[in-house]
């Protein structure tokens, strides 16, 4: 049975050749963090925040320094986030312009998920 990596889901290399699989299967574990590992985002001084693509990659999302209600927007494509807000303010969270989707209270984590048009939040 095939084994992945946790965020990107790269398959691993199945078990066999004296042992090499352990280190390739190591690398691509390696690779899978790095790549999609967490994501810090200071929202000093903003109001607003739109993610570049370069963010949207990350599995979680740990959002400081905000100094005021700040909304976020979130690229439009299906993904999953563990977010974590360490600011003393309320975030928003929307794939538009035009209405915030999900709020995230100081001092909270959530996961939450794009389906590519809407924002929702899976957990507390």
């Amino acid at each position: 049975m095939a084994q992945y990596t946790p965020f990107l889901g790269v398959t691993k290399v199945e078990p066999g050749q004296q042992q090499a699989h352990v280190v390739v299967n190591e690398a691509f574990d390696n690779y899978d963090k790095a790549v999609a590992g967490l994501a810090e985002i200071d929202l000093t001084g903003k109001p607003y925040y739109e993610m570049p693509a370069r963010e949207s990659t990350n599995a979680m999302l740990r959002f400081t320094g905000a100094d005021q209600s700040c909304v976020v927007i979130i690229q439009q494509r299906p993904k999953m986030w563990t977010v974590l807000n360490d600011s003393e303010w309320l975030l928003r969270f929307s794939c538009s312009w035009e209405r915030d989707e999900m709020e995230l209270p100081a001092g909270e984590t959530a996961v939450m998920v794009c389906d590519g048009v809407k924002i929702r939040r899976v957990s507390a």
